[in-house]
């Protein structure tokens, strides 16, 4: 385990030994700014010698791998569980709620559809005729006032999308706030989508996949159902007034849901009416793993890259990356363990370290403050009061408490007026009355941080 240093400036340094900061500490000469991970500051000047560090980061859709790397050893391992997409879908729809309530109160406000609407709009239809050229000769402040009305479309990046980049960015400037980064490497392989569906694809029959000669996906599920309802039996080719629908096994509400073909099933329109209905039940099985994560990894992977191409990045390929991991430094297959196999140059084995920070991305609307006003009883008048959302007693979201033997975080006040205490996963651990207090450890923020020891006994693998 290390401490990081900064000096007094708040610029990181070199991290020294635990042993080293308490003496520090003990003589006045820093103090601490963060208990996890453990950083300290410097009150006297200091000589501002470091060494060349690479980052790794490990891009991933649900988990997020990062490892700061020096010649000699590992300085820095974390696993961060980033914030659920439908979470994010979730947040935007309740926007969009508040949005058009808020914008219907207002009675001065023009139709949607005004004279200026139906401009812009025929503007938009007679330039997507043009060329190039022709479109900035006759409308050269054209493409300015589509971005500013439309959106550039060239550019456009779903929100769930957008959210886990940013949280890879994040990562990497919290490292940087604690180590003098010089450089980051990351991967640039992407995912095998038809590969991973069918593994014995190889040459052309990457052209010829299963829904070929298929108009789209649910002429596929018709076809592969034979045009049968799944539940009655119905047949949909006969003339008998049958309708036939494509229903989702796991609903399109959930995060686990897709609409690859293994999620969809045939159904009449009667089935169908009674399934949503919970009159009807169904015998399909579960959602294979589908191509989620991968398709999402891959896009987070290029939009990453992009991001950073102005900063001092390499890239890698993926069997560098397993070659280094499993040959050379001889590590099981985790999410940090690969961000060091990338950050690792492959001269000189490092000492690895012995702590790994697991992290969960909160989202800001479970600790954030929020103002209320408050009549006084003297004047009347309202004056602002800042209150912090779901504190009860003293304590809030995604505090680190300690009651007993059992250490963990405050995630919800239970109906019972209880605070229940869980791990970083969610698991429920205990609940508490609350005429019970449990010790506060570490005030609630947007990255709870726990520590757990690194699993690196592994035997080296031979690569073929």
């Amino acid at each position: 385990m290390k401490a990081y240093v900064l000096n007094k400036n708040k610029e990181p340094l070199m991290p020294t030994t635990p042993a080293i900061a308490r003496i520090l500490l003990k003589e006045g000469k820093a103090k601490v700014v963060k208990k996890t991970p453990f950083t300290i500051q410097l009150l006297n000047d200091s000589t501002g010698f470091k060494q060349p560090i690479a980052g790794g980061l490990d891009i991933g859709a649900v988990h997020l791998g990062c490892a700061a790397v020096s010649d000699k050893e590992v300085l820095y391992m974390s696993e961060t569980l980033l914030e659920d997409d439908y979470t994010v879908k979730q947040k935007i729809q309740r926007r969009k709620g508040f949005r058009r309530l808020r914008r219907s109160r207002i009675r001065y406000r023009k139709p949607p559809y005004s004279r200026a609407m139906m401009v812009r709009l025929a503007l938009q239809n007679r330039v997507a005729e043009l060329k190039k050229s022709e479109v900035a000769e006759l409308y050269p402040n054209f493409s300015k006032k589509r971005k500013v009305a439309f959106g550039d479309q060239s550019s456009f990046v779903a929100p769930s999308v957008q959210t886990k980049v940013n949280h890879h960015l994040q990562e990497m400037r919290r490292v940087e706030k604690i180590l003098p980064v010089s450089r980051w490497v990351i991967e640039t392989a992407n995912f095998d989508l038809h590969k991973i569906t069918n593994p014995e694809v190889a040459g052309v029959g990457y052209q010829y996949g299963p829904q070929y000669n298929f108009y789209n996906v649910k002429s596929y599920v018709l076809d592969r159902d034979g045009y049968k309802c799944q539940v009655c039996g119905a047949s949909g080719i006969k003339k008998d007034g049958t309708v036939l629908n494509v229903h989702h096994i796991v609903p399109r509400r959930l995060s686990n849901s897709t609409d690859d073909p293994s999620n969809l099933i045939t159904l009449c329109s009667s089935c169908h009416k009674k399934v949503h209905n919970n009159e009807a039940t169904l015998n399909a099985k579960p959602i294979k793993k589908g191509k989620r994560h991968a398709t999402l990894a891959n896009t987070v992977r290029a939009r990453l890259i992009k991001a950073l191409d102005c900063k001092n990045v390499l890239t890698t390929f993926g069997y560098q990356t397993k070659f280094k991991r499993q040959a050379i430094l001889g590590l099981p297959k985790e999410h940090y363990f690969d961000a060091v196999s990338i950050a690792f140059d492959g001269t000189k084995k490092p000492k690895l370290s012995d702590t790994v920070y697991r992290i969960r991305r909160v989202p800001k609307n479970e600790y954030r403050r929020e103002r209320r006003r408050k009549k006084t009883a003297t004047s009347g008048k309202t004056y602002p009061e800042v209150k912090i959302r779901g504190r009860y007693n003293g304590y809030r979201k995604w505090d680190l408490v300690r009651y007993g033997d059992v250490t963990g975080f405050v995630r919800y006040l239970a109906t019972n007026k209880s605070l229940v205490i869980t791990d970083l996963d969610g698991n429920k651990l205990l609940s508490i009355s609350s005429n019970k207090k449990p010790v506060i450890l570490q005030a609630g923020s947007r990255y709870p941080t726990v520590i757990k020891k690194a699993q690196a006994h592994c035997i080296p693998q031979q690569i073929h």
